[in-house]
């Protein structure tokens, strides 16, 4: 019975030695494992106009081609106003260039155009006083002296004109100015409602696969409400958590081999794009009596860009042993 209970004794020691040797084993290849989930890029087409759903032109899973229409907004009362924006500039241009031409012409007096013309006027009033006297005196007929007055006459309203117009002038060029930024306001108005016309028609910036559609057809929309979601298949990563003292392993540029859990039987190869500069805990504190720390960890984004993972997977990354584990 001693015996018995000896070797009872012994194998119970042995089997929990064993138990705890494996356990230690598997403890350390943990720790030599880092998880994480695949992300990818997702990206809300919205719209920037309010308005009605006319169609939707995409189901979930529908692949995409970049700046291929999604959906359709109604457009009707856009094109409406486009008419009457139209017309306002036709009218804005014609009165900018009547006011242009008006300034053009007044801005060509000058100062020596206008003494020109008071020269003339005068010397014309003088000759039409000595033939008013010549013909008191029978001297010319009454028909060479109605055309002086008429030459003087004249002259006197070119001086006038002449006068008038160098006086006008800033105010034409005000008024030109004007008709101008009016012309230029109502051209703003209709280019603007051409980008909005353009807005109508919901766009993908970028190829890849409808995960979401988010509206139906005949849904009023408001501006920057998600119409559609498009996922980016060719760009996908995974953010590693690494702890201070696995960070030695990884360096940006580097290749290193992944494990995705749903293919398990794939490798896959990803690049270290990114390590952050800054923890994730700002200070390491004790967590217990025996003086034990919070160990540091920083980020690590590695990107794998394979188009059959989905956001969500599961991701396993395998560090070397160190020596003693």
């Amino acid at each position: 019975m001693k015996k018995t209970a000896k070797i009872l004794t012994i194998f119970a020691l042995a089997l929990f030695l064993g138990t705890l040797l494996t356990g230690c084993r598997s403890t350390t290849g943990e720790n030599n494992v880092l998880h994480g989930t695949v992300e990818v890029t997702e990206v809300d087409l919205n719209t920037k106009i309010p308005g009605r759903v006319l169609k939707v032109l995409v189901e979930e899973g529908d692949t995409v081609k970049q700046g291929q229409v999604v959906a359709k907004l109604d457009d009707k009362d856009l094109l409406a106003k486009e008419k009457q924006l139209k017309a306002q500039v036709s009218a804005a241009r014609a009165a900018w260039e009547q006011a242009k031409l008006a300034y053009q012409i007044k801005s060509q007096v000058n100062q020596e155009t206008l003494a020109k013309a008071k020269a003339q006027a005068e010397v014309m009033a003088k000759t039409l006083k000595r033939m008013e006297q010549l013909y008191a005196e029978g001297a010319i007929p009454e028909q060479k002296l109605d055309e002086i007055k008429a030459q003087a006459e004249a002259a006197r309203a070119n001086a006038a004109s002449a006068e008038a117009a160098l006086l006008e002038a800033p105010v034409a060029k005000a008024q030109a100015e004007a008709a101008q930024a009016k012309y230029e306001q109502a051209k703003a108005a209709l280019e603007e409602l051409r980008v909005n016309l353009e807005e109508t028609e919901i766009k993908s910036p970028v190829k890849g696969t409808v995960t979401e559609v988010l509206v139906e057809e005949g849904e009023l929309v408001s501006t920057g409400l998600p119409l559609v979601t498009v996922t980016v298949d060719s760009e996908n990563w995974v953010n590693l958590k690494v702890p201070e003292t696995k960070l030695k392993f990884f360096k940006e540029g580097q290749e290193i081999p992944v494990t995705v859990t749903a293919f398990p039987d794939r490798k896959f190869t990803g690049k270290v794009v990114n390590i952050s500069k800054k923890p994730n805990f700002a200070t390491s504190r004790a967590t217990n009596d025996r003086g034990e720390k919070d160990i540091i960890t920083y980020n690590v984004k590695i990107e794998i860009n394979s188009p059959d993972l989905r956001p969500g997977m599961s991701v396993d990354i395998t560090l070397p042993q160190e020596q003693g584990e």
